[in-house]
């Protein structure tokens, strides 16, 4: 599960928490393109600020659902006096807790499950007109 990870402003935050604002604007620079366009989200993860331990559920962090974007110019006194391009990222909807798709979480020690390995049986030649059956290498063909 893909989470786009927002820090904000304590004022932006109150405002999405208390449900004013629906929109959180990123510059369209070259390092929010590469984070936006062309990607996809399961959730966006706002925190107030920089939480210790990744902050506390309503209190410095919101989870919404990932609904994406649009791209718009505005102007924004965060963002000085002159109009500027924005990734605007739709932060309206909330994430039903009781939904989720977040596998159990491991500790250290746990086994993780590998895929089957196919095992694919080529004859190989010994010499002599004689032929052995082996399992061949993986990756070589």
């Amino acid at each position: 599960m893909a989470d786009l990870i927002l820090p904000l402003n304590g004022e932006y935050f109150d405002q999405i928490r208390g449900g004013t604002k629906t929109e959180e604007y990123r510059l369209r620079t070259d390092y929010w393109h590469k984070r936006i366009v062309c990607r996809h989200y399961d959730r966006i993860v706002l925190t107030r600020g920089y939480p210790r331990g990744g902050g506390i559920e309503g209190e410095t962090r919101l989870v919404r659902k990932w609904r994406g974007y649009r791209t718009c110019t505005l102007t924004h006194p965060h963002f000085g006096p002159h109009p500027v391009n924005v990734f605007a990222i739709d932060v309206a909807h909330e994430v039903d807790p009781t939904m989720t798709d977040d596998p159990k979480p491991l500790k250290v020690g746990d086994r993780v499950p590998l895929p089957p390995r196919k095992l694919e049986i080529r004859p190989a030649f010994t010499g002599a007109g004689k032929t052995s059956f082996k399992p061949a290498r993986q990756g070589k063909k």
